[in-house]
């Protein structure tokens, strides 16, 4: 039976059905400019504004180089006039948000509500809070019509690394809902002075070495490890590399076997418990971060914001494990004065853990600053020139304009064929696809998933056993579930929602 909120045509379903005349008119503009002409469009020609977040591009208020802005920026000012320049009556605006990530969230949310927020925004992928409540637009339409802005292009989705509209990023309904620029790797890098003084010596070859290295660093007077996403997903998927399940996995990947576990494949995975908080290899995962925890930075927290103070800038951190965006950043800071490499983790024998799997682990590249179209773009009839906005700002050069800034950190771009900085090559030479990995399983909504985070912390701290934190986890085990599938079979277009019969 309809519910009343789908009966008023108000349900996020109700909303995207509402949408699809829109998007099917969009699609037709823009595909009736296709075949490279980037002529003035008279089309998107009158006196409006679109406002877009543009968070770690955002220009700076001027380019001098000072301690305070030793990265300036002016790259999208200056791609924006240009797009402008194609569009005489369109004007693009930059807004200013918190860049303090909890705070962000609490305004976009708010924005959201408010039916306020800007028509582009920078979110987290997959984005499934967003979409959920219809906030944000499903883009694989638009994705599949060619970019105009390249030559010979003939689907958009063609440009950007595959790996970032892989399954684990599309939403729980299926859906891509963002434009990645940059993808986001993460890197070891380790202060060869500090190893030196402590007699650690490089290549670490297994995962007792790398636990054996952080004892030295700490005898040695040194802060040995830490990273600020030891929270996230970051540990999660290491961990579930180093202790790779390939029976788990395979009973997993059946609803559509691709060599990776998508959302609803994860979701039945919870539901019938063939993963969860009951697995030995779950329990293993506690174990092993309570036993690297002891080497982290002293009052470590998961307070999600940045460090009051770079360790390792600061030449006090033996290791860091950090976004490999960091490395431009390290090698043009003057305070940074010693030598550092970059590395990666190692594999893990049966000597550390039962469940070892012996496998080296990959260096994985997800999405990195997502543009989400939001529904103030179809309220204020301003879709088309924000799709046509976007299609110009990743192009192979625009992009490498945007993440290569000469005065700017650079950061490894999502487009194919954009051009990068020498620095970034260490880098980009490890880039693999996301196959065959199994993330330990971590809560399945984000509510369930905050608190997963919560009582994580509270037990490697010694604040509750590992019996009680398994029993405070099975609760929101339970809710995830439930949260997970309620909202793909309520809140999701009926084309979008799980099969439930096929699990």
């Amino acid at each position: 039976m309809m519910s009343s909120e789908e009966a008023l045509g108000n349900s996020p379903a109700a909303r995207l059905r509402a949408w699809t005349p829109v998007f099917v008119a969009v699609v037709a503009a823009l595909a009736s400019d296709c075949g490279g002409d980037v002529s003035v469009n008279p089309s998107i020609a009158a006196s409006r504004v679109i406002r877009m977040v543009p968070w770690v591009y955002m220009p700076s208020a001027d380019m001098e180089i000072s301690e305070e802005n030793p990265f300036p920026r002016e790259a999208i000012r200056l791609l924006a006039r240009e797009w402008e320049r194609l569009h005489p009556g369109v004007r693009i605006e930059f807004m200013v948000a918190a860049q303090e990530q909890s705070a962000y969230l609490t305004w976009v949310e708010t924005q959201c509500r408010g039916g306020t927020i800007p028509e582009i925004i920078f979110y987290f992928p997959p984005g499934d809070k967003l979409a959920n409540q219809a906030w944000v637009l499903p883009l694989d339409t638009f994705l599949e019509q060619p970019n105009k802005y390249v030559p010979g292009n003939r689907h958009w989705r063609d440009l950007i690394v595959p790996a970032c509209l892989a399954p684990p990023w599309m939403a729980q309904d299926g859906h891509n809902y963002f434009i990645p620029v940059d993808i986001f790797m993460t890197s070891l890098f380790y202060n060869t002075a500090i190893l030196e003084k402590a007699g650690v010596h490089l290549p670490i070859e297994t995962w007792a070495e790398f636990m054996d290295a952080h004892r030295r660093i700490r005898e040695a007077g040194y802060e040995p490890f830490w990273s600020r996403a030891m929270w996230s997903l970051w540990p999660r998927e290491l961990m579930g590399q180093l202790m790779h399940d390939e029976p788990t996995f395979r009973r997993l990947d059946v609803l559509d076997p691709n060599g990776r576990i998508d959302p609803e494949e994860n979701a039945r995975g919870a539901y019938l418990d063939i993963i969860g908080i009951h697995e030995s290899r779950f329990h293993e995962y506690l174990r092993l971060m309570k036993e690297w925890s002891r080497y982290w930075k002293t009052g470590f927290s998961f307070n999600k914001s940045p460090d009051s103070v770079n360790l390792f800038r600061a030449g006090r951190l033996g290791i860091s494990w950090d976004g490999a965006l960091n490395l431009s950043d390290y090698e043009n800071d003057p305070y940074v004065t010693f030598d550092f490499e970059l590395g990666w983790f190692p594999p893990m024998t049966k000597a550390s853990s039962p469940f070892a799997s012996a496998r080296t682990p990959e260096r994985i590249p997800v999405p990195g600053t997502c543009f989400y179209v939001t529904q103030s773009a179809v309220d204020n009839d301003l879709l088309e020139p924000v799709l046509d906005w976007l299609m110009f700002l990743t192009t192979p050069g625009n992009v490498a304009k945007l993440t290569q800034e000469e005065t700017g950190i650079k950061i490894p771009p999502a487009i194919l064929g954009a051009k990068v900085d020498p620095v970034l090559a260490p880098v980009l030479a490890q880039v693999t696809e996301l196959t065959g990995i199994l993330p330990i399983y971590w809560g399945l909504s984000p509510e369930a998933e905050d608190n997963f985070d919560r009582i994580f912390e509270l037990y490697l701290m010694d604040e509750l056993t590992l019996e009680q934190a398994l029993a405070r986890m099975a609760k929101w085990t339970d809710f995830g579930v439930r949260e997970a599938i309620r909202d793909n079979q309520t809140l999701t277009n009926p084309e979008d929602r799980w099969d439930l019969s096929r699990w």
